[in-house]
């Protein structure tokens, strides 16, 4: 079987394994799950001995765990697991590698699918999780990005509070990163319920 190499710690995941205020729900959720069987299930997948480097099949399931669990699309997979250290953990992408490419997900949704092993992955995740009394329900993202407003900013005082803009009355006065900013807050949750 030809596959990259990942889930091999470098000096970067050293580090950042460290640090304490790192998102550990992801890992706990990975000790938990014995995941030979389920990479025995996907043995057909990408098994051929010649031709390019795939990815291992471990890491790409991981990643359609993600995406269901947090309701992406592939090109939101893609981005999440290239930013957040949570999911690169998790899936088992070294910090120094690349994300697949979303159209890499597609085609393994689509092996699975064609080799009828899709449900089965995720009915001997949840036997395994039913068993230890857990359910993965759901998870969350949230995006708060602050959106400058357009007029001029009203005066403002340095705990932030301020008027109105009379051209803009619906932009206010937010503190983020410790500065203060004029403008909207876009709010963007994302909420999914688990296969």
């Amino acid at each position: 079987m030809v596959h990259k190499r990942s889930g091999q710690m470098d000096f970067a995941d050293a580090f950042l394994g460290n640090n304490p205020t790192l998102n550990r729900q992801l890992d706990k959720l990975d000790e938990l799950v014995d995941w030979a069987p389920l990479e025995k299930l996907m043995h057909p997948i990408y098994s051929s001995p010649a031709g390019r480097p795939s990815h291992p099949v471990l890491l790409l399931f991981k990643s359609l765990l993600l995406q269901t669990w947090y309701s992406l699309s592939d090109y939101v997979l893609e981005a999440s697991l290239d930013d957040r250290l949570s999911f690169r953990r998790f899936a088992g992408l070294s910090a120094s590698t690349k994300a697949p490419d979303h159209s890499v997900f597609s085609r393994f949704r689509d092996q699975l699918i064609q080799h009828g092993i899709y449900q089965k992955l995720f009915d001997e995740l949840n036997r395994q999780l039913e068993r230890r009394g857990l359910l993965v329900k759901q998870g969350t993202l949230v995006d708060a990005t602050v959106i400058e407003a357009a007029p001029r900013k009203p005066s403002q005082n340095e705990d932030g509070s301020a008027g109105k803009s009379p051209v803009d009355p619906e932009a206010d006065w937010t503190k983020k990163g410790g500065k203060y900013h004029f403008g909207y807050k876009a709010h963007v949750g994302l909420i999914s319920t688990a296969n």
